[in-house]
């Protein structure tokens, strides 16, 4: 479940950092260093709120902070779809979303990637790493991929239909992100029986009796 949600999270994710630098510098006519100037409130603030995410990891369930970051994030793309118009007012429109999705990506994405490895014993600790690292590359690629097909061609004379599309998108995948993390932990494990050896009475005595001919 943490695997599938990162996926999710990550393909609205890299969807968002597309879209704002396309925006800002297309629609805004900003040029590309002011545009990457502009998106640092953004990084900055997920570094900031990776930390105490972190450690209230140890208090509360996993499943609870990384739907709050999700949802946090989800909120910032559906707040650009619905405010973000082409007069430039980065204080009044774009600010707010990037903080916002900062605050989510500081608590997504270190609470899912301990997730994802919580339940791994010690042995498969590199392979899990390795499963959870994948399915968010997976998910970068599928975001951008499906980014630029729902962009399409953008009108120079109307380029808000297309950028609208974009942040739907971004937010439907930040829903099926956080209707998964809720799920993180709530699937039951099979129940694990001991070996007929391990257990005392008749049972481990038969056991010990066909390990002994077995031998012999």
């Amino acid at each position: 479940m943490a695997n599938t949600a990162s996926m999710l999270f990550s393909a609205s994710f890299a969807a968002m950092l597309l879209a704002t630098v396309l925006f800002m510098t297309g629609v805004w006519h900003d040029s590309v260093l002011h545009a990457g100037l502009a998106i640092a409130p953004g990084p900055a603030t997920a570094a900031v709120f990776a930390t105490p995410a972190g450690r209230l990891a140890r208090r509360f369930p996993q499943r609870l902070l990384a739907a709050f970051g999700i949802a946090s994030f989800t909120c910032a793309c559906l707040w650009w779809r619905l405010r973000v118009g082409v007069t430039p007012d980065y204080a009044g429109e774009m600010l707010p979303g990037l903080i916002a999705s900062g605050v989510g990506v500081g608590f997504t994405l270190p609470t899912l990637a301990g997730a994802s490895a919580a339940s791994l014993p010690p042995a498969r600790f590199a392979t899990g790493s390795g499963i959870y690292s994948m399915a968010r590359q997976l998910g970068l690629v599928l975001g951008v991929a499906i980014f630029v097909a729902v962009l399409g061609v953008v009108p120079a004379h109307n380029p808000l239909p297309s950028f609208d599309r974009g942040w739907t998108f971004m937010v439907v995948a930040g829903l099926l992100a956080l209707a998964v993390a809720l799920a993180i932990g709530q699937v039951r494990q099979p129940a694990v029986v001991a070996p007929a050896a391990a257990q005392p009475g008749a049972g481990g005595a038969d056991a010990r009796l066909a390990l002994q001919e077995q031998g012999s």
